[in-house]
């Protein structure tokens, strides 16, 4: 069971989790280093170990983001195609978005955003 709670992490960033039947979005907040990845990864087991079809990751909130963290977002978005499910990235600011598409690792990600906000 997802846990619908807000994770604060205590390494600068937090995450709340919101579970509807066919969907589940992970709202993320603040600052997102590469020491983060592993801690990162740990609350997204509950959300890739069951739960609805989509998972949607907002990053509207998200102020900096490492690229090491794409890494977990990708092992993410593998499991859950595996089980037939979709991870979404969405609303990642300009600065976000633009690291997000210039890392390789991004290809198998499905990331939701408006062209001309590059």
């Amino acid at each position: 069971m997802i846990d619908p709670s807000t994770h604060d992490a205590g390494l600068g960033w937090s995450l709340s989790i919101d579970q509807a039947d066919r969907y589940c979005v992970v709202k993320l907040k603040g600052e997102i280093c590469a020491s983060s990845a592993g801690p990162l990864r740990d609350k997204f087991d509950p959300v890739a170990a069951s739960g609805p079809q989509e998972v949607i990751v907002d990053l509207s909130e998200v102020l900096h983001m490492e690229c090491e963290v794409v890494d977990a977002f990708v092992e993410l978005g593998g499991t859950l195609a595996t089980q037939g499910r979709q991870l979404i990235l969405s609303s990642a600011r300009p600065l976000v978005l633009r690291m997000l598409l210039d890392q390789p690792a991004h290809d198998g990600l499905q990331i939701a955003y408006d062209p001309s906000s590059l």
